[in-house]
């Protein structure tokens, strides 16, 4: 092999491994509530709301960067996960029980009043703090980031 090709499989095998993670997940059975009107879930397979008109549609431009529908929410965002679905809060933009939703700190936008830079910001409609409806309480394996 010349000098490239070693250096070119090194690097794909560094980027797999970057790719997959560590492999660790979130401890099983971790109780925490949902809320269905404070929430909105993503598909992982094209970027659009779930179970939405737009979802999954064929002959839709794909984007070269991210391989989702091109101008999906979930075009190019780092909440992109693989292929799993993403849950975004309708609070704050953020993704659902990560580290970033709901916190007090970060700047919002002036434009949609979620989190500044998060992935639902601009992307998804926001809804007030204190949005009541069905919600709850279960466990589940998974990884909320």
């Amino acid at each position: 092999m010349t000098k490239w090709s070693c250096l070119m499989v090194l690097c794909l095998a560094a980027m797999s491994l970057t790719l997959a993670g560590c492999g660790e997940k979130a401890p099983a059975g971790i109780p925490h509530t949902h809320n269905p009107h404070a929430e909105v879930t993503l598909c992982g397979h094209c970027g659009q709301i779930k179970d939405g008109e737009k979802c999954c549609q064929e002959g839709v431009a794909v984007c070269s960067n991210c391989g989702l529908h091109k101008g999906s929410i979930l075009c190019c965002s780092p909440a992109i996960s693989g292929v799993r679905d993403v849950v975004l809060c309708r609070k704050c933009g953020e993704v659902l029980l990560s580290k970033k939703c709901c916190t007090a700190g970060p700047a919002l936008c002036p434009k949609c009043g979620l989190h500044r830079g998060s992935p639902g910001c601009c992307k998804i409609e926001k809804v007030a703090d204190d949005v009541t409806g069905e919600e709850y309480e279960h466990a589940h394996a998974g990884n909320h980031g």
